[in-house]
């Protein structure tokens, strides 16, 4: 479980963003935990890494890095061509979506499906 990375929630903060009481008191039900050192569980990684994986596993997603800040994060600065990304011009949709609960199996073959129509 990802507790077990980057350890419980520790103040209000972390938790500030959960509005549903039953998923906080879901949460109130694991053991207060420290999180691991990234360096320890990966010692061979670069301080970029790290430090990316860090920012992007923080639990409360309003302090989370969006995917703007994690693209423009260091750990990328050697392999990012801006001139050859492109946009969309408008946000991306997969039809499927609107077919509510999905059976996981069902959700892999539709978005494989979506993969190999673009590709």
């Amino acid at each position: 479980m990802i507790f077990n990375i980057i350890g419980t929630p520790q103040d209000d903060m972390d938790v500030s963003f959960i509005s549903d009481q039953q998923a906080d008191d879901y949460i109130q039900i694991f053991a207060n935990k420290s999180g691991m050192s990234l360096q320890d569980k990966y010692p061979n990684s670069s301080s970029e890494a790290l430090d990316l994986l860090s920012q992007m596993l923080t639990f409360n997603p309003y302090y989370r890095l969006d995917i703007e800040e994690c693209l423009n994060h260091d750990f990328f600065a050697s392999v990012r061509d801006l001139d050859k990304e492109k946009t969309a011009p408008k946000e991306i949709a997969f039809a499927f979506e609107s077919e509510g609960d999905l059976p996981e199996k069902r959700l892999r073959e539709l978005i494989l499906e979506e993969v190999d129509f673009f590709n």
